[in-house]
């Protein structure tokens, strides 16, 4: 399959044709490897009927809105995104920037792992609990500095250190959390409600 190219205009780099085809990505390029273009406005198809004499390579597939800077991924990686793509019922571009941000975050703060629940994906730390039950806690515990860490530990069970890793990625996306911990708290209290009116109707 024959690759595609981008004018200079408005949203674009303005480089030349002769600087894209010389860039280290076409020259890094063979039978073995796809690539991944990650556009945020033009469809593959138009940019190929504008220039068929780009980059030739395997297979092309559009990422858009998240960038203009060409990505290039494995066959496997690739396929293996196609798979969990067809699997979860996700888009394929929702799923890629989803596991791009994860991975940003894990490295940020490492000891953190993503998990699917009933009430969503939330951050959860490694061999320990949730990140919003430990956020959870803190708001109803009555200590306050170092003795919140120790009593928290104490009381979940696992060594202070964990309670600091939730407690540091708290600080840099409260917004997630807060919204995951909303969520649970509005499911308890319909889950509740369903069972009161059970109660109820049983006498």
């Amino acid at each position: 399959m024959l690759g595609s190219t981008r004018r200079a205009s408005a949203g674009w780099p303005s480089r030349n044709a002769t600087d894209l085809r010389s860039a280290p990505i076409a020259s890094r390029l063979d039978a073995s490897q796809e690539v991944i273009v990650i556009e945020p406005s033009l469809r593959a198809d138009r940019l190929r009927r504008r220039s068929p004499n780009w980059i030739r390579v395997k297979r092309c597939t559009t990422l858009r809105y998240i960038s203009s800077q060409p990505i290039r991924i494995e066959s496997e990686t690739l396929d293996a995104l196609r798979e969990r793509s067809a699997q979860s019922g996700e888009p394929i571009v929702r799923l890629a920037q989803r596991y791009i941000e994860e991975g940003m975050r894990v490295d940020r703060h490492p000891g953190i792992i993503f998990r699917d629940g009933p009430a969503g994906r939330r951050g959860v730390v490694v061999g320990g609990p949730d990140i919003w039950e430990v956020v959870a806690a803190a708001r109803s515990a009555p200590e306050r500095g170092e003795e919140l860490i120790v009593a928290l530990a104490e009381r979940i069970g696992v060594p202070g250190e964990k309670i600091r890793i939730a407690v540091r990625y708290y600080a840099e996306y409260p917004e997630d959390v807060d919204r995951f911990i909303a969520a649970v708290e509005e499911e308890a209290q319909q889950l509740e409600q369903t069972l009161e009116r059970e109660r109820r109707l049983l006498g």
